[in-house]
């Protein structure tokens, strides 16, 4: 994901770094796109409604069977026994030279098998779906934060010393 920062012309520009640095609001939004993206990825995989081959399937001590229906190439795989949706995890966003990012991983040891297939089953990807799924609201939240940011730390700067001349977004 690339965003545009905004062109700032004249003096302060490095406490102008230093606040959009520190600036709580986009690591929050950040870590709000963040979480976007495991929320999707997690109702991708439980939701319901899969086309793919149809089997009975045992479960519980008495053996019981009931109906299972696996997902198709290409859909975002089955829920069976939910591992792989609790599996999507989140690392909060750390700022680290001047950069924030937040991580979305999969934990459950069979999800690269899922998402890439193998030599036997075709794809069921999941994580870069969830992603494109909500790419273009997570970067329009995140470039209005560093507005927002940008202006609170302009004013700020102009009550002290105003040299700071706000350019085009």
């Amino acid at each position: 994901m690339s965003l545009n920062s905004l062109a700032i012309v004249g003096t302060g520009m490095g406490e102008l770094a230093k606040a959009l640095d520190k600036s709580p609001e986009i690591l929050r939004e950040v870590n709000e796109g963040a979480r976007r993206v495991q929320r999707t990825a997690k109702v991708l995989i439980r939701s319901k409604n899969k086309t793919g081959r149809q089997y009975r399937r045992k479960f519980g001590k008495e053996g019981r069977t009931q109906r299972y229906t696996a997902s198709a190439p290409g859909e975002a795989p089955a829920r069976f026994t939910g591992s792989l949706a609790k599996g999507v995890k989140v690392r909060r966003a750390k700022v680290s030279h001047r950069t924030k990012t937040a991580y979305v991983r999969s934990t459950s040891p069979h999800s690269h098998l899922m998402a890439f297939g193998t030599e036997s089953m075709a794809p069921r990807p999941f994580m870069n779906v969830a992603l494109r799924a909500v790419r273009r609201d997570v970067a329009e939240a995140i470039k209005r934060a560093y507005g927002r940011s940008a202006s609170k730390a302009v004013a700020k700067n102009k009550q002290r010393k105003g040299r700071i001349i706000r350019g085009k977004r």
